[in-house]
């Protein structure tokens, strides 16, 4: 499996890949209770890793509302 996590703040990228396992119920090893409703369980064991610091050229912020929706916003607050 690769698996790619993106730092939106600083731009950094983190690359794995793992070896990926699909547990079912009765299996050795798969304990579905902590997980509720869950059917199965994957398991991924990382094989290597590489940080890309400052990869992305682009930034990211916290989501904001748009101002347009502030009336919005109180007519729905104060009804």
């Amino acid at each position: 499996a690769g698996l790619l996590f993106v730092d939106y703040e600083q731009g950094g990228l983190l690359h794995l890949s793992a070896r990926a396992e699909l547990l079912w119920p009765g299996e050795p090893g798969a304990d579905l209770s902590p997980w509720p409703g869950a059917q199965r369980l994957l398991r991924l064991r990382v094989a290597a890793g590489l940080w890309r610091a400052g990869a992305l050229p682009w930034r990211w912020s916290a989501p904001e509302p748009a101002p347009q929706f502030a009336a919005l916003r109180a007519a729905g607050a104060g009804g």
